[in-house]
């Protein structure tokens, strides 16, 4: 039994009046509203914060953080610069406008890995590269 049959006759006569409503609503007609009483709720006492135990809630946890491809390869090429000679210079990729790639050297910037003059550099840019095209996303 799937159809009406399964329903016991107060279920029945509920989604009958639900489809009354909904008809009534899709017509763009009124339905006879229904008007109760509503009373405000009193404020309930104020409960200290729970202690943690068996039945405390965990706090939600924050939404992981999406960060863009450049962000991404700049964390690779951040590892690698740590085990390489330009450790100590402060070297960063980010997005510029219209998502072209910056490349930070201290105060210079340059747009593109084909701007940066130093090869060595341009290498490790896109040995991280290489190692972000590797890894799953």
């Amino acid at each position: 039994m799937n159809g009406k049959e399964a329903l016991q006759p107060a279920q029945r006569s509920r989604v009958g009046s639900m489809l009354a409503d909904l008809r009534a609503w899709l017509d763009n007609a009124q339905a006879p509203a229904v008007v109760a009483e509503v009373q405000p709720i009193p404020p309930g006492p104020v409960v200290p914060p729970a202690k943690k135990g068996k039945n405390a809630v965990e706090p939600a946890k924050p939404l992981p953080v999406l960060k863009s491809i450049v962000e991404q390869i700049d964390e690779i090429l951040q590892t690698t610069l740590l085990a390489s000679p330009f450790k100590d210079r402060d070297i960063h990729l980010t997005e510029g406008p219209g998502g072209i790639v910056l490349v930070k050297d201290g105060l210079n910037k340059f747009e593109g890995i084909e701007a940066v003059p130093e090869p060595e550099i341009k290498a490790l840019i896109r040995q991280a590269v290489a190692e972000w095209e590797k890894n799953p996303h």
